[in-house]
């Protein structure tokens, strides 16, 4: 792992299917925090599919990502990498500023249009079933790449200062 010179983040939504599924993507998102040097976002706590701890009332059938993964040992395991909440990284970087900029999906490129964080800058997502409203945001302030798995491939530089695979 290594450490870029700006802090660099991650963000992610919990797939939508069942346990396994939500397993092998926490996994491939760790990897990938590890290989870019970015600080893995962990999405709030959230109704997990076929996971649930009370059939009566949805609003008590909220997991996060702790409940499973022991997030310290992870980390200390992939050295360098770093593991926050999605509370801290609100705080941190969308409600330091009056809103984060609108990222271009085509280009990846600032388009210079503030985007104000949902719901007036709650941080503290938990206690909040429709998660909806912040995903729509991340998806406005971070580069979102659109992958054709027939065209397009990720390939990761041994050097990170690598910008190009021309030679």
């Amino acid at each position: 792992t290594y450490k870029t010179a700006t802090p660099k983040y991650v963000t992610f939504e919990a797939d939508q299917g069942g346990w396994n599924n939500i397993r092998m993507a926490m996994e491939t998102i760790l990897v990938f925090a590890a290989v870019t040097g970015r600080t893995l976002v962990l999405p709030p706590p959230k109704g997990m599919y076929l996971l649930n701890k009370d059939k009566d009332n949805k609003e008590n059938n909220k997991l996060a990502f702790s409940d499973f993964f022991h997030l310290e040992d992870i980390a200390a395991e992939l050295k360098g990498v770093d593991i926050i909440t999605m509370e801290e990284f609100l705080k941190r970087e969308a409600n330091k500023h009056p809103g984060l900029n609108e990222i271009s999906d085509s280009t990846g490129e600032d388009t210079g249009r503030a985007v104000p964080p949902p719901n007036d800058g709650l941080a503290d997502w938990s206690n909040t079933y429709d998660l909806k409203p912040l995903n729509e945001f991340l998806r406005k302030v971070g580069y979102v790449k659109k992958m054709e798995t027939t065209k397009d491939f990720f390939v990761i530089p041994q050097d990170p200062e690598r910008s190009s695979f021309e030679d």
